[in-house]
């Protein structure tokens, strides 16, 4: 009678499967952990504002989740705007005075020069503006 038995070759492949489906399920469970997709969370926040139901502008600036500024000049033809704006902290940048681009040039309609507003970079696109909305004056609509 013969006996079966593992070699030590098939031992380590053994190992080696259980030690990749370990690393697997602990990645799937910090994906899990790190919340909705960035994609997924830029769709909610469309959606929110198109209805209204969202955080204001002046709320925004508050969380740290827009950066607040004054528009100096804007250049239409080329979609980009000077503004003087606050820390934009994902950035860790100071309060300065800057050309942005914009996403969508379309976003510069309704604004000049003067303005008191609130904007949200495009995330991975550097210094380019993908949301732009007024800052009402206090007490005014």
């Amino acid at each position: 009678m013969k006996k079966f038995g593992m070699r030590a070759g098939m031992r380590l492949d053994v190992l080696g499967v259980a030690a990749a489906l370990a690393v697997g399920i602990f990645a799937a469970e910090a994906l899990a952990d790190a919340g909705p997709a960035p994609k997924q969370t830029e769709l909610k926040k469309e959606a929110e504002m198109e209805r209204g139901d969202g955080p204001s502008w002046e709320e925004r600036v508050r969380s740290g989740e827009a950066t607040g500024g004054v528009i100096r000049k804007i250049n239409r033809e080329a979609g980009r705007a000077t503004i003087r704006h606050g820390e934009i902290r994902s950035l860790e940048m100071p309060p300065m005075t800057m050309v942005f681009g914009f996403s969508d040039p379309k976003a510069l309609d309704g604004l000049k020069e003067g303005d008191e507003v609130a904007f949200e970079l495009e995330p991975g696109q550097g210094l380019k503006i993908l949301r732009i909305g007024k800052i009402e004056a206090a007490g005014g609509k």
